[in-house]
């Protein structure tokens, strides 16, 4: 009777991959790769023992980055990448970008063609989140960020041409380069769908900015009668400027908005906030698109951190991540 051993390596591969998507059941190494030598071998050669990855700490981020510097091209297929790093004894701001430009070596690393979906939680200690610069990844579809700040390449297309969602959790402030929302969204990734954004600290300048894109962008996709009048009154108040359109990315049809841990200060804050909700239902009339602006999260981080990873354990298996 023939067994699982005596089959070629191309069938057991294909077993193997379609056991590596359980990622519940931990990374294949630790499962199906301790059975026998010849598994591990199998495993390792084919590069399905990275399809799946999770990271914490720089010291595993560090071996991990070694593991696929000795590796060829083919056997660098990441697919899904949590990487979860942990504050410094110190210096956390320091620390943070020494974390920062390992995530971005591997990045850089890995096979461009094959990651689809990335996570990375960032710990919040630091006033300002630390930026994160992408390398050319056209297969990445999904990205949540958590204390981190996309730094845009300005004047190069963007690196992540066909990402679709878009999360951004304690992003603190825009790049200074990138203050409008559309702008900085168009710079990264034109092709979103979903985007929520997570704010730290609502300042009253960025608070109007926010306000501002977001209105446009419930004018420009909400009832005809309601565009049609805007774009009126803009061609009147400005006759030599062209007809305003819809900043956004074209395809983006759903804004998730959410800020934590405000201060009671921050009173314009406030008051842009309700008025954006308040007009959320006159102009919201489009079931193709929706702007949603959550209620102030109080939530630690340890349960922020695990929703986050529950997050990454849905995606990779195929499922939709929380948006609210």
């Amino acid at each position: 009777m023939a067994t699982l051993s005596s089959l070629p390596n191309e069938l057991l591969i294909l077993i193997f991959t379609l056991a590596a998507f359980d990622v519940r059941a931990g990374n294949i190494t630790n499962t199906i790769g301790r059975t026998c030598k010849s598994f591990h071998n199998v495993v390792q050669a084919s590069g399905i023992d990275v399809i799946f990855v999770s990271l914490r700490g720089i010291d595993n981020m560090q071996s991990f980055l070694g593991l696929l510097q000795a590796r060829k091209m083919n056997q660098k297929k990441v697919s899904s990448l949590l990487v979860v790093a942990e504050p410094g004894l110190h210096n956390d701001a320091a620390h943070n970008a020494h974390v920062a430009n390992v995530l971005e070596n591997i990045l850089c690393t890995i096979s461009p063609s094959h990651l689809q979906t990335l996570f990375v939680h960032f710990p919040i200690r630091s006033r300002y989140p630390s930026p994160l610069k992408f390398p050319l990844l056209p297969a990445l579809a999904e990205v949540h960020l958590f204390g981190l700040v996309i730094t845009p390449a300005e004047g190069e297309p963007p690196h992540l041409p066909n990402l679709k969602r878009l999360q951004l959790h304690h992003s603190g402030e825009l790049p200074q380069e990138f203050q409008s929302l559309p702008r900085f969204l168009w710079s990264i990734a034109p092709q979103l769908t979903h985007v929520l954004l997570a704010f730290r600290v609502p300042i009253g300048s960025l608070m109007m900015k926010i306000f501002n894109d977001l209105t446009t962008f419930l004018i420009m996709l909400g009832p005809k009668s309601i565009r049609d009048d805007y774009i009126q009154m803009q061609l009147e108040d400005y006759p030599n400027e062209p007809a305003p359109t819809n900043p956004f990315p074209a395809s983006l049809r759903h804004i998730v908005l959410s800020f934590h841990r405000w201060e009671e200060s921050r009173r314009t804050s406030l008051i842009l906030i309700d008025t954006l909700i308040s007009g959320i239902a006159t102009l919201q009339k489009n079931e193709e698109m929706s702007l949603a602006v959550l209620p102030v999260r109080e939530d630690g981080e340890e349960k922020e951190l695990e929703e986050f990873r529950e997050d990454w354990k849905r995606v990779s298996e195929g499922l939709e991540a929380s948006w609210t």
